[in-house]
């Protein structure tokens, strides 16, 4: 998983989170611990990023929810199957980004 800063897009965290679960829920209940644990916000105070090219330039923010769960297990599987293929070593990265908090208004 890799956090990064909404502003400048640079790396603000970096930890792993296993992609073992029995359902896309426990992943998510997994992952919102973790988010926890290394930047100190639940999920639902993230943004998931989804590439919109492949120069990862321009990224498109999304709420957390069961669909990114879903598109990161395909991603897995992809990935997976062609690290077999290609004997290197295959692994699926889930781009999250804080949300940007609105200054307080006098």
């Amino acid at each position: 998983v890799r956090i990064l800063s909404p502003v400048d897009g640079k790396e603000e965290w970096r930890f792993r989170c296993p992609l073992e679960a029995d359902s896309e829920h426990q992943f998510l209940a997994t992952l919102d611990r973790l988010c926890l644990h290394h930047v100190g916000q639940p999920l639902a105070g993230l943004n998931w990023l989804i590439r919109e090219n492949e120069a990862f330039d321009r990224w498109q923010r999304r709420k957390c929810d069961v669909r990114m769960a879903e598109d990161l297990f395909d991603e897995w599987q992809r990935d997976s199957a062609k690290a077999v293929k290609d004997s290197s070593k295959g692994g699926a990265v889930l781009h999250l980004c804080t949300i940007p908090v609105q200054p307080a208004t006098e």
